[in-house]
């Protein structure tokens, strides 16, 4: 941290001794690209703050050698972009027929639905790493009274699942797509939590 501070160094304090340059601050990593609008560098504006303090200071979300940072979305997912193409996703129980207006029918229970062969099933992709982990699904038991706490752990897990919620988000992006559940309930499964997240800024 203090090696990137070198860079920050303030053209309005004076009395700053310089630095001997490493070979990193020398690169480009550091060097100012950005100019304000009273003509002070950004990194430059940054050590202002620091040192005088400026009117009604602001956390720079932006370090002066990278990229913003992702967008979070209300849960603390990744932030779908508004650019993308909208959406055509549904939740359907696995036991119920396949029709051709499913598109790609998605699995996403982490057990294969008792008493379902594959024929029947039909089912174009298992997903079953996006499902509640063993641990949640049990002690949820499909007990609705403990819905509401059942999808804020949920969708905590979710968080540490972005391969599978990338694979999730990209199929419906390309085609409609159903996410298959075997649960009886039709309003309280993880398929319908993940339909939220897919719909949300859709």
């Amino acid at each position: 941290m203090s090696g990137n501070l070198d860079c920050l160094i303030s053209p309005f304090a004076p009395d700053l001794a310089p630095q001997p340059k490493t070979a990193v601050e020398k690169s480009d990593r550091c060097r100012p690209s950005i100019l304000s609008s009273n003509g002070i560098s950004r990194p430059d504006l940054v050590k202002w703050q620091l040192v005088v303090g400026a009117i009604n200071p602001r956390p720079i979300s932006e370090p002066c050698c990278g990229a913003p940072a992702g967008r979070l979305d209300s849960a603390g997912l990744p932030h779908r972009d508004s650019s993308m193409p909208k959406i055509d996703a549904h939740v359907k129980r696995i036991y119920a027929n396949a029709e051709r207006s499913d598109g790609r029918r998605i699995l996403v229970d982490r057990l294969w639905p008792r008493g379902m062969t594959k024929e029947n099933a039909k089912v174009d992709l298992w997903l079953k790493e996006i499902a509640p982990s063993n641990e949640l699904r049990k002690w949820f038991g499909h007990d609705t009274a403990k819905w509401p706490e059942f999808k804020r752990r949920y969708v905590e897990e979710l968080k540490g699942l972005s391969a599978p919620l990338a694979t999730l988000r990209h199929e419906a992006r390309e085609s409609t797509i159903t996410l298959l559940y075997a649960a009886r309930d039709e309003e309280h499964n993880e398929a319908v939590i993940l339909l939220e997240i897919l719909r949300q800024n859709d």
